[in-house]
């Protein structure tokens, strides 16, 4: 018997939505086309109290009444709106798809697939295309082991950032029930939390076909989550969580370069902010290295310096 059941009846597709009805439609066309017969799972959308547009009206045309929808009451931010996923879910297996990406052709089919060659697991992560708005591929993300599909196995590299993606992550009810709602202590890396806990929580299979679209939108550089750095500040403070499992020490993991993709990160962003004039923004961006003990060598301090070199030369040859 398939994991999801006859028809997917033992699959909640749960859509999560504030703002993003011109592609929620995307989304929903994508669910109509699939391989995998939905005709009898649950899918809702829970929408955070929208404001600019209206997702259910755009649900209803691609639709009808096939899906259910639930509004907030008052805006509850991501997080919180994702728990509501969570506790609205009524199958024993749950899909939390943004309302602005969209599964291949093949995803859901591809991700019971690989549970049904890995009958032990309550989870099942899938690789994903990063798209841009306009829904032009820029990237894949990685391979997660050997071969099309396999038990996933805690490699430290795969958590250096993170490895899975909503759209090409389900998860069984009884495995939330183990890990808990995603963390509202974290508004950046809640899913990169939440995935770590379930790899080390239950049985996750792998596969590494290509189940879905990821869109990424262009940061906006004005916002606070940008300029004061609490995107760099949370992915350094849950990354130095996980590389304490990993390594017994920040200082250790720093040293076999765990930290290394999110310096360079951290060293993008802050010169993005500086290249748009915000040299307070720039600052608070590379203390985080600091701070959170990420940088024990100074990488970031000896680029700084270097920079700074490079100035000061430029305008003596002037």
């Amino acid at each position: 018997m398939s994991a999801f059941g006859p028809a997917g009846r033992e699959l909640s597709i749960m859509i999560p939505t504030y703002n993003c009805a011109e592609l929620l439609k995307e989304t929903l066309e994508a669910l109509a086309r699939q391989t995998l017969d939905l005709s009898e799972a649950q899918i809702e959308i829970v929408d955070d109290c929208s404001t600019k547009d209206d997702p259910e009206a755009t649900a209803r045309k691609v639709w009808g009444s096939r899906v259910s929808f639930f509004r907030q009451p008052q805006n509850v931010t991501a997080i919180p709106n994702f728990n509501t996923c969570i506790e609205r879910a009524e199958r024993e297996w749950l899909y939390i798809l943004h309302g602005d990406d969209y599964p291949t052709l093949d995803g859901l089919e591809a991700m019971q697939e690989a549970l049904a060659f890995n009958p032990d697991a309550r989870a099942v992560f899938g690789r994903v295309i990063f798209c841009d708005q306009d829904s032009s591929a820029t990237a894949v993300s990685d391979s997660f082991g050997p071969g099309l599909h396999g038990p996933l196995v805690i490699n430290p590299e795969m958590w250096r950032g993170s490895p899975a993606q909503f759209v090409g992550v389900i998860a069984s009810r009884s495995a939330f029930s183990i890990c808990g709602p995603f963390s509202e202590e974290y508004v950046h890396v809640a899913d990169l939390w939440m995935w770590w806990r379930l790899a080390n929580a239950v049985p996750v299979a792998y596969t590494n076909r290509l189940c879905g679209y990821y869109r990424s939108h262009p940061a906006n550089h004005t916002s606070s989550l940008i300029t004061e750095g609490v995107n760099l500040r949370e992915a350094a403070t849950v990354l130095s969580r996980i590389a304490k499992e990993l390594y017994g020490s920040v200082t250790t993991a720093a040293a076999e370069g765990f930290f290394d993709p999110l310096l360079q990160r951290i060293w993008d962003q802050a010169l993005s902010l500086l290249g748009s004039g915000d040299r307070e923004a720039y600052s608070r961006c590379l203390a985080v290295a600091v701070d959170t003990g990420i940088d024990p060598k100074g990488r970031l301090g000896r680029r700084e310096f270097a920079r700074k070199a490079r100035r000061l030369a430029a305008r003596i040859v002037r």
